[in-house]
């Protein structure tokens, strides 16, 4: 059984997930907790953009996992902690009698300067001026929509680890994305659209 932290961090997450149900959880919780950190902040920005919301969510996230029985154990580790994160972000919002289940994913980290844009592909102003327009085609699209592309080729979540974690099919996933793909491609130019699925956008 790993006893030092250098051991548990060598883990992968499932092996982390594991010992949560074991005697000693705590220093498993927390290389989970530090290994997946950041795509909840991250997550949690683009849902609220209230810093100290995300950060007592998060916080709610590992406290119940501390304070849990017994888990499941065919989980897949980063699904599962954006769902509960997910929970406890509606529940606070219950709390505070203002439900609301926004995505604040309005550029998926795309820079808004000319330079950026010049720089980046060098083409004509109409190119350059189509580029622009992805920020409003992403505005465009439903929250469900952003929220999917932001999982997958931002965080890189696979299709079934965004089903899991907003409790959705694999299937409604993938139409998901597709619908927004679909969406964008009609708005943008051939080589933007290339870009933004390839990543080099942010």
């Amino acid at each position: 059984m790993p006893t030092t932290i250098d051991t548990y961090t060598a883990l992968s997450d499932n092996e982390l997930w594991g010992l949560l149900n074991g005697t000693d959880r705590r220093l498993a919780l927390s290389v989970l907790y530090r290994r997946h950190y950041e795509l909840l902040y991250n997550y949690g920005m683009k849902c609220c953009g209230d810093e100290d919301l995300v950060k007592d969510c998060i916080q709610d996230v590992f406290v119940k996992l501390h304070q849990g029985k017994v888990l499941a154990t065919d989980v897949t580790v980063r699904a599962y902690l954006l769902r509960a994160f997910h929970n406890a972000f509606v529940d606070q919002q219950e709390v505070k009698g203002k439900l609301q289940d926004v995505f604040l994913e309005e550029d998926l980290q795309i820079p808004d300067s000319k330079d950026f844009f010049e720089d980046t592909f060098a083409l004509s102003d109409e190119d350059i001026r189509l580029a622009k327009r992805l920020r409003a085609a992403i505005r465009s699209l439903s929250p469900n929509q952003k929220q999917v592309l932001y999982l997958h080729y931002v965080r890189k979540l696979s299709y079934k680890e965004i089903a899991d974690a907003l409790d959705i099919t694999v299937q409604s996933s993938m139409n998901l994305n597709n619908r927004a793909l679909t969406k964008l491609k009609s708005m943008l130019s051939p080589q933007v659209f290339l870009l933004f699925v390839l990543g080099e956008l942010w």
